[in-house]
């Protein structure tokens, strides 16, 4: 049965993806990770999808006989670190300069909607893709996350980094203590990753230069521990005493994303993890996760994963 977004960040026109994998496909493939394949006219791609609170990544190895160009995929503006392990590719940005992410070398880009594509040429490619979350994104200095058009700072894939990510491929592990290692080494290799590339980090301390802060910081932790509540701006202001407007700015001020996107993104991972680990139905999913109906919650679901909640759970555990 084909899949028609899992594939994730990268969506070829007349791709449709599936869930059997053929036996002559490489052997790096990551334990726990949603895989799906198709074959095309052009060749043939190997797309593997893994994702926590801090990133989603996708690891895609590319096998093509012509040259051909593949639209990237994304709902909103995101940062993208984007390794290019094997073989070298061209980022295309409309009415802008191609960008060519060469082999071995990685950049860390602000990717726009419905704005950008790879460029690929014959043979074979193998990329991973780390969407940042707002956690680790917002406390990036602004300065070192680049759009593609502006001569972005790249690095070189070290020797430390390739060992770090042929551990993706362990066979020993799975589960939850899989993952939770998956998820340490990722955040290594992109700190590292960042820090030799020279990127700088928002050096205040939001204790110290902003008042408010620990009345922010409780807000924002109440919110982590009843996020299966009503959360509304409304609510949040009545209780905490805060004007709406006040509090939206406020948040926004102090840790750099929008307070609407945390309790968005809480509530989705939490299902997620719900859906996958559960055989709660949807309906009651969406309570626990603070959603009054359940087609609010899949339609939020569904704009975000590219998949209703009850297809995304039948295809991720059918694939994994």
């Amino acid at each position: 049965m084909p899949l028609s977004q899992t594939e994730g960040i990268l969506l070829g026109p007349g791709f449709p993806f599936s869930r059997t994998i053929p036996a002559n496909q490489p052997a790096g493939r990551v334990q726990d990770a949603c895989a799906t394949y198709s074959r095309h006219a052009a060749g043939q791609i190997l797309a593997q999808q893994f994702s926590d609170q801090y990133t989603c990544g996708w690891l895609y190895d590319l096998e093509t006989t012509s040259a051909f160009t593949i639209p990237v995929n994304l709902p909103q503006t995101s940062v993208v670190m984007i390794y290019a392990l094997e073989g070298s590719v061209t980022l295309q940005t409309e009415q802008h300069s191609p960008l060519p992410l060469l082999e071995q070398q990685y950049s860390l880009l602000s990717l726009q909607p419905e704005q950008h594509s790879l460029r690929l040429q014959p043979g074979h490619n193998r990329l991973l893709l780390l969407q940042l979350g707002p956690s680790i994104f917002s406390q990036l200095d602004e300065t070192c996350i680049s759009n593609p058009y502006e001569a972005p700072r790249t690095g070189i894939i070290n020797a430390a980094s390739k060992r770090q990510l042929a551990e993706l491929e362990q066979t020993q592990l799975t589960g939850e203590i899989w993952q939770l290692k998956r998820q340490v080494l990722l955040l290594d290799l992109l700190f590292k990753t960042l820090d030799d590339m020279g990127a700088a980090y928002r050096k205040e301390d939001p204790s110290i230069y902003h008042r408010d802060y620990p009345l922010y910081k409780k807000i924002k932790d109440y919110i982590r521990d009843n996020i299966d509540k009503k959360l509304s701006i409304q609510v949040l202001s009545k209780r905490f005493g805060i004007p709406p407007t006040q509090l939206r700015r406020g948040y926004k001020k102090i840790f750099h994303h929008q307070l609407a996107d945390y309790i968005r993104d809480l509530r989705l991972e939490r299902a997620r993890r719900l859906l996958v680990r559960t055989e709660l139905p949807v309906h009651e999913i969406a309570w626990e996760v603070g959603y009054e109906s359940a087609a609010g919650f899949s339609r939020m679901f569904s704009n975000h994963y590219k998949l209703s909640p009850s297809d995304f759970r039948r295809e991720l555990v059918e694939a994994c």
